[in-house]
């Protein structure tokens, strides 16, 4: 919403700063209603990516078998694909220090460190 607001301000101060007639031709209207329709889309998108990152922020139980189903399905993916990837963030630091998600410490106690799968991806430049 802030950057809809500031596309808005723009187009006031763009307005406000050329003479009505050099305005004639730039398609104003077109342009405001664009700026509507993108920022509803964005404040639609951003309704659906909250729900989802409180979805996953949720507590539940993976299996180190799971886990490494699952990150197995993501690199047999991306090689397939063939792109260049590594394992980032809390996956990096799990396998670091684990080799795995997961791992029971030596008073017993089980240390899960991610249920996710943290990935980057190399993009090349154009």
């Amino acid at each position: 919403q802030q950057t809809a607001q500031a596309a808005k301000q723009l187009l006031a101060d763009i307005e406000g700063s050329m003479a009505a007639d050099a305005l004639a031709d730039w398609p104003i209207p077109q342009l405001q209603a664009r700026i509507h329709d993108l920022s509803m889309r964005l404040q639609g998108e951003a309704a659906i990516a909250q729900s989802v990152w409180t979805a996953m922020e949720q507590p539940g139980i993976v299996s180190e078998k799971q886990y490494a189903q699952a990150f197995d399905d993501v690199s047999a993916t991306l090689e397939g694909l063939g792109l260049e990837w590594w394992p980032c963030r809390g996956t990096l630091i799990a396998l670091m220090r684990y080799g795995s998600s997961e791992a029971t410490l030596s008073d017993g106690t089980r240390h899960v460190v991610e249920r996710d799968i943290d990935v980057m991806i190399k993009i090349n430049g154009a």
